[in-house]
């Protein structure tokens, strides 16, 4: 019979310990049996009476260590990812070599062993990709690939219901939570940092990343990279100086206008850089006083530029068309 014992301590009732075992109240045809000196006999419990005093006879102390999951093998992988609706016949190979040839597992015995390199990148996708990093996910995402072999639905559905938040999710963890979402409202997204020139870089890459998803010419890219190198470039050495201070940079893409739209807000000194004079072009250097040139090929590059001082901050825009 199965016998559960409470016991408890007669100084305070509230400890005590559970003990869970069997008793033999009739050992039937088992009395035949030879009794077997090597038999674990851990589980058998006298037979004891409700009420029944016990006495401490002797204290012994044993660790134990939970032992960690075997380790995958190639194909015991492979019955995981089938188990979970990832993956197909024909990609199961194919999806181990490539976790080999990235160095993210290697052989350990006939064991799949996770690199210091895998190590990392998972830890850095599942703290800041858990959507995309579970089975669910790649599993989901399985079925609609088939869904669009089968056309039953499209493509671009299925990238367009996952890629504007992926791509969000790309940016804000690349700059460090520096970028704000694309407002479904406005379709501008933003970056604020620091308004010094070690950040022109970070603007520069920000402004990159969203023109990328868009068909904007060399030429047109090679112009909006010269004009934030100016325009950045002023604000971090004069809006705030000799001190530092915040810049927010936005951009806007239509693509049915086929135009781009960069601004640049900050709250230093007021200062309208189209009310400057633009320089003699037909002077030589040495005649033409120093300053104004930059602003003045900015303009010439641009469709079209804007000057506002509002609340507090100068807020200048680029206008490109593509």
């Amino acid at each position: 019979d199965t016998l559960t014992v409470h016991i408890v301590s007669e100084s305070d009732r509230r400890y005590g310990y559970t003990l869970k075992g069997k008793v033999c109240t009739f050992p039937g045809y088992t009395s035949a049996y030879q009794s077997n000196p090597d038999k674990d006999n851990s589980k058998e419990l006298p037979n004891l009476n409700t009420g029944e005093t016990l006495y401490l006879k002797d204290i012994s102390g044993e660790q134990k260590f939970t032992k960690p999951p075997q380790r995958y093998t190639d194909g015991s992988f492979i019955k995981a990812m089938e188990e979970n609706g990832i993956g197909r016949p024909s990609t199961f190979e194919k999806t181990i070599t490539v976790l080999y040839k990235r160095t993210y597992i290697e052989k350990d015995g006939k064991n799949m062993k996770p690199t210091e390199l895998g190590e990392l990148v998972c830890e850095q996708l599942e703290k800041n990709f858990p959507e995309i990093m579970n089975t669910k996910f790649t599993a989901d995402m399985e079925n609609n690939l088939d869904k669009i072999e089968e056309g039953n639905i499209k493509w671009y559905d299925v990238i367009a219901d996952f890629y504007t938040d992926f791509h969000n999710k790309v940016l804000e963890v690349k700059y460090q939570g520096k970028v704000k979402p694309k407002s479904e409202e406005t379709d501008v997204k933003s970056i604020t940092l620091d308004a010094i020139t070690e950040n022109l870089a970070t603007v520069t890459d920000f402004i990159n990343d969203e023109l990328g998803r868009h068909d904007c010419s060399p030429k047109t890219l090679m112009q909006l990279d010269i004009a934030i190198d100016e325009i950045f470039g002023n604000i971090a050495s004069y809006a705030y100086a000799p001190g530092t201070g915040k810049v927010t940079v936005q951009i806007r893409v239509d693509d049915k206008a086929r135009a781009v739209r960069i601004t640049f807000i900050d709250g230093g000194v007021p200062y309208n850089p189209l009310a400057k004079e633009d320089p003699n072009v037909k002077l030589s250097a040495e005649e033409r006083k120093i300053g104004g040139l930059g602003i003045f090929l900015v303009k010439k590059s641009m469709d079209d530029m804007i000057y506002e001082y509002k609340d507090g901050k100068n807020r200048l825009t680029l206008v490109k068309n593509f």
